[in-house]
């Protein structure tokens, strides 16, 4: 077996293996190994937590020191950074179970009298935590190790899940005493913590990636391995049959991968997911997209790879012609078909491809960007097998070019007439003459010009047909929100009414208000506004009205009647919730309200109706994210849009940055159709004027009208996008250019006949000095914008940090400041309902949000009481701010601070009575838009400098191009002039006008041609007298060979005659017989130093080297005990050589052979060639003696010879032959195997 065939069988064995191997990984899987691997994680995270926390209370001084914190403050900022920032721990200390010190705010139970000495566990209102207690004397500290975070809600910063430093996995869950198959937990005292359940019989992730890398193992071998029996096949001279293996096999992989879900785990992987992308049964997700694209590459390189194999005979016109148009149509149904796939990946997933914004962009974007890129190549790759194929075929290429043109015409007039005008076939047209042109005139070589001009082209055709596609997912997009705004229904809404209208009327702070008798709307109002109808609610505008338990009014607005929302109920409104009522006529509003009931007891105190509409002129607010339930879908789909609603032409309501007219007279629409509309922009600024609003019209009745508008800036996003996939095309191009020169230069190992043999090596020898300099001016440009961004990021990043912390410094002084001017009162000394009203309304003042804590870190008074009734935080003070303002005392802190996975930052201040400098209450202003204000920021500021850095980069690529063919030109000129030199003739010398160091190199050519030629003149004097003394004595010596017998000859043959020889007769016939023999063995050396004299006189024509090899097999093969093995190729290659050299070339060489092998020996003479685009190599194998060491060095000599006749100019004609044609000739011998002569010659 041949060592290709070991490898076959090598990859089959391995491919066999790995296919096992993962349907056992795959079978060994059960729910109860994933339950007991992820539990037993986490167990043994947990005992490092605890043996953490008994090494750091191991020691009385250590214990000491805990009990000590309150009054050293150092202890306690190195513990809190030891226990909690560092390892995840937090702690707390009792003295005389009264709280004495805590190391955050993350958990703070409201009893410890239930925890015990020891490990135990325990619930809270933000999760689940470990304990460990102990106790001396009236002294104890308590740690908790968060186990399961369990927030009332969820969101982007809100996640209940295990704690990180313990599981990864998300698989199981906290069980309770009613679930079976369960894992318990234990401490590492062995005391049961609590157990886990498997969740929906979830795999953990180190499952699911250990099973997925044998499969994709398994797959890649496989593939290897067809990939290696069908280029087996084509090799042996059947291509079609190779691409047909190929074709069956990819259809039966991707049917057995669709068809019965193998491997049946990719629905654990979100690209798999098809809410993100499905199409149809081919397309069912993002997954299946990239891997049908990566297959079909697969399949164009393999047909690119053996395009000179196929199609290479068609000598019929008529066939010529059905090739090229099934060529052309072959073309334009791959493109459109393309087209089709990412319109679909664009118009039907859920992906952002919104490029202008580079940020934006998620993985899954950066998936589809890249599958955009291969089938750009794909298409490369088939306009390069096509072009191979048609150019050979006997069609006149004119004809092939109509044909062309005239197809890409109809294709385009066709799509326009079935769906809308586009440039798509005409631009990929233009990609195709580029390739076309440069096929006829330039052997498809790809120059640097063409290359910039196919990257060119591809990305305008990407830039182009994504906004095209953005724009009609937009426009449906807006049809959507026309919908949406013509209905007054808020699912969203309704949704939230749901949820909060138990809260409400099971409210203690309600019912309290109720019972004291001590009515202030305004408490009701800001207690709503800051607990139930924020966030999402917080676009309505909403009033408060009060009704005792005999539906009297008790607000100060005595103007409404409870039986009036009544009569709404039984009449004008639609029920959404228990509680909550929406008004049915109300276009351009959305318009709610709600009876709700206060009962206590079972009796009734009275009735809260609250009226919701939404705000005429609506604008994003600026409530913390930390606080939006993730269950409640925002708007974001419609964030960027801005509408108005008109009733008989007056505006009723507006919400977005477009300013619109109270009186419409611009907006016209048709009844129950969509009209487009855009605008101007009126912004004197000139950057301005390129941006214009496209409005939305829709008219759903004959007096009202909706109106959508979205800001657009067509120069800007074709700008961007179009540089954005420049650069993602260029270094596409970049990376696979780069592999391709790795896989020819890198060779990690040699397969040969007795194995394989490791030996890397890099070969940088044929990388051009051109190349060198354009790669080193772009890395340089490159690095040295990564590092000028780099550093400009930083720079702004730390400015805006800095300005951040001193814009919060300014104002907890000046609110400090305030409350120290009498505001104190009201707040510290006199709490109550009316406190909560007026602290919201300072907050306000200043436009931020704030927190009062007493002395003792209690908070008093909060704008956002959500943190401390949802359990997100417990009620006390941050412990290092209380630590510095309190027992350090600072007059102000600024202090890093997280709730979840929210960074932001705080600020703190102390309320210290003028009068007698003491301090009566600590002042926090949280800053929570912190990060959404830096990622804004900073999104803007990258936007910007990826956009302007890329048009840099291309802008340097292109200067490098040209900069390094300038460098290069003169080089080129010299390497030319240096071309055309030739030994022994007049050679012209190279002029140069300018004094630098290339003119430098000129002069030394200069004198080095003007030196060469004296030389050459003086050297071939001498050769020509040295070449006549050798052949003068050649000469002789070969006469005398034959003078010598002639001599002895006649001389017998007087001695006979005088002698009288009665056999003179007979020798006289012999020796004449031996005469005419020498004579002729004269005229035949005469002859053949004739011929090698003449062979300067060349005449060198194109021919094809297959028909002068071709008849001198056919004279030779014919001689007995002679075995040729020669297969004419059905391509000729044409070469410049002499015809009649030629041929006497492969005559001697022939006959060389064949006079080389032993007479008991069948002569076998095996010929074969190798064929590339710009030479060819010819091999003429013999069984011979083979060429004896002492020998080789001279046998391309005039004189040698090692047959005991003969002239010995046999070889050197035939190496001068081949000179002449600008080739090389060069052999290998082994002694009794035989001579192989190798014949290099390049292509005409």
């Amino acid at each position: 077996m041949t060592t290709s065939g070991k490898i076959r069988l090598l990859l089959a064995l391995l491919g066999l293996s790995l296919l096992l191997t993962a349907v056992i990984v795959q079978k060994t899987y059960t729910p109860v190994n994933s339950l007991v691997q992820s539990a037993r994680i986490l167990e043994d995270n947990l005992h490092n937590k605890e043996a953490f926390i008994n090494k750091q209370l191991n020691g009385t001084e250590r214990f000491k020191k805990m009990m000590n914190l309150r009054n050293n403050e150092q202890d306690a900022i190195n513990a809190i950074e030891n226990f909690t920032t560092q390892n995840n721990i937090w702690f707390i200390t009792l003295t005389n179970n009264k709280l004495s010190f805590w190391s955050g705010i993350k958990v703070l139970p409201d009893s410890t009298n239930t925890i015990k000495d020891g490990y135990s566990f325990i619930k809270q209102p933000n999760g689940y935590y470990e304990t460990f207690r102990k106790t001396e004397g009236n002294f104890s500290v308590i740690f908790f190790i968060p186990v399961k975070i369990n927030y009332a809600f969820q969101n982007k910063y809100l996640q209940n899940k295990f704690a990180r430093d313990l599981l990864d996995d998300d698989n199981i869950d906290i069980a309770d005493f009613t679930d079976v198959n369960v894992y318990e937990v234990h401490s590492s005292d062995n005391d049961y913590l609590f157990s886990v359940k498997l969740k929906n019989n979830d795999a953990n992730n180190d499952f699911v990636y250990y099973e997925l890398s044998f499969w994709i193992l398994t797959a890649i071998t496989l593939c290897v391995l067809m990939h290696n029996i069908c280029n087996y096949v084509a090799s042996k001279g059947y291509v079609v049959l190779s691409i047909i293996f190929l074709a069956l096999y990819i259809a039966l992989f991707r049917f057995v991968n669709l068809h019965y879900n193998l491997p049946d785990f990719t629905y654990k992987l979100s690209i798999f997911n098809p809410a993100f992308y499905g199409s149809s049964l081919v397309y069912p997700s993002l997954g299946d997209f990239c891997i049908n694209i990566l297959v079909i590459f697969w399949f164009v390189a393999f047909v690119y790879r053996q395009r000179r194999r196929f199609l290479t005979n068609v000598q019929s016109k008529t066939a010529g012609y059905v090739i090229v148009v099934v060529a052309i149509l072959t073309l334009i149904g791959v493109s459109t078909s393309l087209l089709r796939l990412f319109h679909g990946l664009v118009i039907n997933s859920k992906i952002n491809f919104d490029v202008n914004n580079v940020l934006s962009l998620t993985g899954f974007s950066i998936l589809g960007v890249l599958m955009l890129c291969f089938s750009f190549l794909i298409f490369y790759l088939l306009n390069e097998i096509i072009l191979t194929i048609c150019l050979k075929l006997n069609v006149p290429r004119t004809h092939q070019l109509f044909l062309f043109l005239s197809g890409i015409i109809m294709a385009t007039v066709v799509f326009a007439y079935f769906h809308e005008f586009t440039l798509f076939y005409i631009l990929w047209a233009l990609l195709v003459l580029i390739r076309g042109y440069s096929f006829i005139y330039y052997k498809g070589q790809l120059f640097a010009t063409s290359f910039l001009g196919i990257v060119f082209i591809c990305a305008l055709i990407a830039a182009i047909k994504l906004n095209h596609f953005e724009d009609l997912k937009e426009h449906e997009t807006r049809k959507a929100l026309v919908q949406k705004l013509e209905i007054p229904d808020d699912a969203t809404a309704d949704y939230i009414f749901k949820r909060i209208e138990n809260q409400i009327i099971t409210d203690t702070a309600i019912v309290r208000y109720f019972i004291n008798g001590l009515h202030n709307g305004d408490y009701l109002k800001t207690r709503f506004q800051k607990l139930y109808f924020d966030g999402y609610l917080s676009k309505y505008e909403f009033k408060v009205h009060e009704f005792d338990a005999n539906d009297e009014p008790t607000s100060a607005d005595k103007n409404y009647s409870l039986s009036v929302f009544k009569d709404l109920v039984l009449y004008s409104s639609f029920k959404v919730s228990d509680y909550f009522y929406r008004e049915n006529e109300s276009f351009g509003y959305q318009n709610y309200f709600a009876i709700l009931p206060v009962n206590t007891s079972n009796k009734q105190l009275g009735t809260i109706v609250i009226e919701l509409k939404s705000k005429p002129l609506q604008l994003s607010g600026a409530f913390p994210e930390l606080l939006i339930d993730g269950n409640i879908s925002p708007e974001n789909d419609f964030k960027d849009y801005s509408y108005a609603f008109y009733s008989d032409n007056k505006l009723l309501s507006q919400r977005g940055t477009y300013v619109y007219s109270l009186d419409n007279r611009e907006f016209k629409g048709d009844l129950k159709k969509y009209t487009e509309k855009t605008t101007q922009n009126h912004s004197t600024a000139w950057y301005e004027s390129f941006t214009t609003y496209n409005h939305l019209i829709y008219r759903p009745s004959e007096r009202n009208l909706i109106v959508v508008s979205r800001e657009e800036n067509s120069l800007y996003y074709a700008v961007t996008s179009l540089t954005f996939f420049l650069v993602v095309i260029l270094i596409f191009s970049a990376v696979i250019i780069t592999l391709k020169w790795s896989w020819a230069r890198i060779k990690i190992f040699n397969i040969a006949e007795d194995g394989l043999k490791i030996n890397f090596r890099i070969n940088f020898d044929k990388v051009l000095y051109k190349t060198r300099i354009q790669i080193s001016m772009i890395l340089a440009v490159v690095v040295t914008l990564v590092l000028v961004g780099f550093i400009t990021f930083l720079s702004i990043s730390n400015q805006y940090y800095t300005q951040q912390e001193k814009m919060i410094r300014d104002k907890i002084t000046r609110i400090a400041s305030a409350f120290e001017n009498g505001l104190f009162t009201q707040y510290v000394e006199h709490l109550n309902e009316e406190s909560q009203v007026h602290f919201n309304e300072l907050a306000n003042t200043y436009a931020t949000d704030l927190t009062l804590f007493d002395t003792n870190g209690v908070p008093l008074l909060t704008t956002q009481p959500k943190i401390y009734e949802n359990g997100l935080v417990a009620k006390r003070m941050n412990a290092r701010a209380f630590i510095f303002l309190s027992k350090l005392q600072k007059t102000e802190f600024v202090n890093d601070e997280k709730i979840g996975e929210l960074s932001y930052k705080a600020a703190y201040a102390p309320v210290t009575l003028t009068a007698s400098n003491k301090t009566v209450a600590y002042i926090q202003l949280p800053y929570f838009s912190n990060e959404a204000d830096y990622r804004e920021r900073i999104s803007s500021l990258l936007n910007v400098m990826i956009n302007v850095y890329a048009i840099v980069f291309i802008a340097i690529g292109l200067f490098a191009i040209i900069i390094a063919r300038q460098i290069t030109a003169p080089l080129n000129f010299i390497q030319q002039s240096l071309s055309k030199t030739i030994y022994g003739k007049k050679n012209e010398h190279i002029k140069w006008s300018r004094d630098d160091e290339i003119g430098a190199l000129v002069k030394e050519y200069n004198k080095m041609i003007s030196a060469l030629e004296n030389s050459a003149q003086r050297l071939a004097q001498s050769e020509r007298e040295s070449a006549w003394r050798e052949m003068a004595k050649q000469v002789a010596h070969e006469i005398k060979n034959p003078l010598t017998p002639l001599k002895l000859g006649l001389q017998l043959l007087d001695k006979s005659w005088k002698d009288k020889d009665p056999r003179f007769d007979q020798k006289f016939e012999r020796f004449s017989k031996s005469f005419v023999e020498q004579i002729e063995s004269l005229s035949s050396i005469a002859s053949e130093f004739s011929a090698f004299a003449k062979m300067p006189d060349t005449r060198i024509e194109q021919i094809n080297i297959f028909d002068m090899l071709n008849q001198a097999v056919t004279i030779f093969k014919q001689m007995d005990n002679v075995q040729i093995t020669y297969l004419q190729p059905e391509n000729s290659f044409i070469i410049n050589a002499d015809r009649d050299q030629l041929l006497r070339c492969f005559n001697n060489l022939l006959k060389n052979a064949i006079e080389a092998t032993p007479q008991d020996r069948k002569c076998i003479i095996d010929i074969n060639y190798l064929v590339t685009s710009k030479n060819i190599l010819l091999t003429i194998k013999d069984n011979g003696n083979g060429i004896p060491e002492e020998m080789r060095e001279k046998i391309f000599e005039p004189n040698f010879t090692t047959k005991s006749s003969g002239t010995g100019l046999g070889l050197a004609f035939i190496k001068n032959s081949i000179e002449n044609a600008n080739g090389k000739i060069w052999f290998e011998t082994t002694m009794g195997t035989g001579t192989t002569f190798y014949l290099s010659l390049p292509a005409a």
